[in-house]
Order: C-alpha cells, then sequence, then structure tokens
C-alpha cells in the first residue's frame, strides 16, 4: 500500500505562503495529500505556487527569486469555480507538466500543436497515475 503523503513538516510552509490565498491553499493541500508522499514532497519543496488574490495585482520573480526551485504554478480564480476532483486533477497535472520537463506554452509560444498535444496527453496519464486508489 501506498504511504499517504501527509503535510507535517511541509503543512506550515505551504498554508503560510503568502502568494496564495486561503481557497487556494485548500486546493493545494488537498490535491498534494491525495497525491503519492514522494511527488507531493517534491513539490512543495522544488515549486512555487501562486495565486490571484485580491490585493495583489501583478507579480514578479526574477532570477534570484527561484533558488532551488524547479518551477512556478500559478492558479487563476476560475480553478474556484471546479469540482474538489477537477481541481485536485488541475494541480497534479500542472505539477506532471513540470516533473516532466514539459516546455511551456507561455515561453514557447510557436511550439508545435504537435507537441502541445503530447505534453498535455503525457501530463493527462502521470497525473492520473499519481491519483489513482491506492
Amino acid at each position: 500500500m501506498r504511504k499517504k503523503f501527509t503535510l507535517k513538516k511541509k503543512e506550515h510552509e505551504l498554508t503560510g505562503i503568502p502568494r496564495l490565498n486561503k481557497g487556494f491553499r485548500v486546493v493545494l493541500v488537498k490535491a498534494l495529500s491525495r497525491m503519492p508522499r514522494e511527488v507531493a514532497e517534491w513539490a512543495a519543496e522544488k515549486l512555487i505556487f501562486s495565486s490571484e488574490s485580491g490585493d495583489a495585482k501583478a507579480l514578479f520573480l526574477n532570477k534570484e527569486g527561484w533558488g532551488r526551485k524547479r518551477g512556478f504554478i500559478f492558479f487563476s480564480n476560475a480553478l474556484m469555480d471546479e469540482s474538489e476532483d477537477a481541481q485536485t486533477f488541475m494541480v497534479a497535472h500542472e505539477i506532471a507538466h513540470i516533473k516532466l520537463n514539459h516546455r511551456s506554452l507561455l515561453l514557447n509560444p510557436d511550439m508545435a500543436e504537435e507537441d502541445m498535444i503530447r505534453q498535455e496527453t503525457e501530463a493527462d496519464a502521470l497525473a492520473e497515475k499519481w491519483l489513482a486508489p491506492f
């Protein structure tokens, strides 16, 4: 049986992230708790999470801000309109893109459609694997 990830050590880091409003922190904590422990711990340590919030109009991240981080995931307010299962899948899907070293469409706007479809299919498959019942 797969050992479930609990946020004992990382919970303070994740729930105290000023870049995430409370609603998104709840979504993230729930999603990570449904993923394999090693994936959730990697994500908590290596990724930067951010969301829309009422007081922040913009954000930036300079080169020094990355430190040992491997990726950046931004949650839009539209995510809050989704079901809990859909939210969890979307979080896992975005983490999968980074674990698979996919190229970001945001930074590669000329990416071929077949490459984009392949990346989406691979991220879907890995997210589904991570979220499969124990």
